[in-house]
């Protein structure tokens, strides 16, 4: 696929948690993330794994601004020590952080467990961030230009970022996508692969073995905006004898 169009709309998501990095927890977030964004029409083009570290994701973040043009953080916004993200974000911005008075309001008499200075510290967010609500109990989000902060809790975020997007139609058209596994291996197909690539320059093609499976296997994922396109390029594979198409 050419790259203006992967660039045309193209996001990176970051998560936040060291105990992730770590191996202790798993992440789901970020594989829910992606197959939401690529049913707007976005493609996901960086996945990063931060420890809560404020500089590692301010340092982050940037990098991930200067290259799509969106951006999700996902985790990091509880109120423990550890629990830096705000400051991250608003390192990468060079923002000081404000508390939204009207949100700790807000929190107190809604939450059950925001008081005082705990509402406060998550009411806390880089000045000119936009509050982002979702799960009712929870903590909020924020928006700050191109990049929405999420909390790391699934509940929570996937509720939240719902919710968010409903403000927002979507830029294009949804990805779609197909696969197959065949029997064969990755230099066996490479000749069929680059005339792949040379007659549907607008369709992705991903091509990935599996070392440990006996005889030889390899499995080929199809990405495109454009279904009619798709489905094209799954008949030129099928005219070749690979007809067993698991999924679309």
């Amino acid at each position: 696929m050419n790259s203006h169009d992967r660039g045309r709309h193209s996001a990176a998501i970051i998560i936040v948690g060291s105990e992730i990095v770590e191996g202790t927890v798993r992440d789901v977030n970020g594989q829910w993330l992606t197959e939401r964004l690529q049913t707007r029409g976005i493609w996901p083009r960086v996945m990063s794994t931060v420890s809560d570290d404020e500089c590692l994701i301010a340092q982050t973040v940037r990098a991930a601004c200067a290259s799509v043009n969106y951006v999700v953080v996902c985790g990091g916004l509880g109120c423990t020590p550890d629990d830096v993200t705000r400051r991250g974000v608003s390192n990468a911005f060079g923002l000081p952080l404000d508390v939204d008075a009207e949100h700790a309001a807000y929190l107190e008499r809604t939450s059950s467990w925001a008081r005082g200075e705990l509402a406060r510290a998550a009411a806390t967010l880089p000045r000119g961030a936009k509050i982002v609500v979702g799960h009712r109990d929870g903590v909020c989000g924020f928006l700050i230009e191109n990049v929405l902060v999420l909390p790391g809790n699934p509940a929570e975020m996937q509720a939240m970022f719902t919710a968010f997007i409903r403000d927002y139609p979507p830029p294009d058209a949804p990805i779609s996508r197909a696969s197959l596994t065949l029997g064969t291996t990755e230099d066996a197909l490479r000749a069929r692969l680059q005339e792949f690539e040379s007659l549907f320059p607008d369709v992705e093609i991903g091509s990935y073995a599996d070392p440990l499976h006996r005889p030889a296997e390899v499995t080929l994922v199809l990405r495109s905006r454009d279904r009619p396109r798709l489905r094209q390029a799954q008949v030129w594979f099928d005219s070749a004898g690979m007809r067993t198409w698991e999924k679309s």
